[in-house]
């Protein structure tokens, strides 16, 4: 990794307890940045997709729910947190088995994030 994207997920973890917050921010966009800028952090992934996941049982807005959805997704792949594909398809976020539809499911991105399988 280049030591200027690991310096940025460094800072991001560093700063996590300023970042979390943000999750409950008046402002969609902030709230929809900050499952951007979490997603990215390169330590805390458990504690982070916690409080991502308690955020999307709340969150009425579509964008930040898909943008919570990713972060969740994103960090269960990089930092390989247990139990995220097992949650993604519990809360019907990835169907049963995508190849039989005809069509790419809305949800693969989720899915390929969660397994680092391409569907």
């Amino acid at each position: 990794m280049n030591w200027s994207v690991e310096a940025s997920r460094n800072a991001v973890t560093a700063d996590v307890d300023l970042l979390l917050p943000l999750l409950d921010d008046a402002d969609a966009d902030v709230r929809t940045s900050a499952c951007y800028t979490l997603a990215t952090a390169s330590g805390e992934a458990r504690r982070i997709a916690a409080a991502l996941r308690a955020r999307l049982v709340i969150e009425p807005a579509p964008r930040v729910r898909a943008s919570l959805v990713l972060a969740v997704a994103e960090l269960g792949r990089e930092h390989a947190v247990a139990g995220t594909a097992v949650w993604a398809r519990a809360s019907g976020l990835i169907p049963p088995d995508p190849r039989m539809s005809e069509r790419r499911p809305p949800r693969s991105d989720a899915e390929q994030c969660a397994t680092g399988r391409s569907v």
